[in-house]
């Protein structure tokens, strides 16, 4: 009886600290994610998601715009351990520059929006690929 007491604590201690899935990337480095793709940073226990890129208001680059225009990238977070949390976070890049959101802690900032729009060509959701870096705040 002894056994199966040990052997379902043991089991329930490795379910605790199994990593979340997704790629493995770093702390402070920059990584490119797909839509529906999770990047995960096994330091801070933290996976990051790409859910998608709901608007592309960019000018695109073989047309001249009184106005460079925005995208908005929609991430989930979720931090596994003794402080979890799971939010839905939305950044805005005007004109392609870089953005950043704070959650929890971390700076999150999308570095670039790919790819870049064409007045003859319709970017679908799952094109997409931002780049982002996470750091600590």
């Amino acid at each position: 009886m002894n056994k199966l007491f040990l052997l379902a604590g043991l089991v329930l201690l490795v379910g605790c600290t199994q990593a979340l899935p997704g790629k493995s990337v770093f702390l402070d480095k920059d990584f490119t994610l797909n839509v529906n793709e999770s990047a995960f940073i096994r330091s801070e226990n933290l996976q990051v998601t790409l859910v998608g890129v709901p608007e592309d208001s960019r000018c695109p680059k073989d047309v001249v715009c009184i106005w460079a225009g925005q995208t908005k990238t929609d991430l989930r977070v979720v931090k596994a351990g003794t402080d979890p949390f799971d939010e839905e976070i939305e950044i805005t890049s005007e004109g392609g520059a870089p953005a950043s959101a704070i959650v929890n802690g971390y700076t999150i900032k999308v570095l670039s929006v790919e790819p870049f729009p064409i007045a003859t060509d319709r970017i679908l959701p799952g094109e997409y690929k931002v780049t982002l870096q996470v750091t600590k705040s």
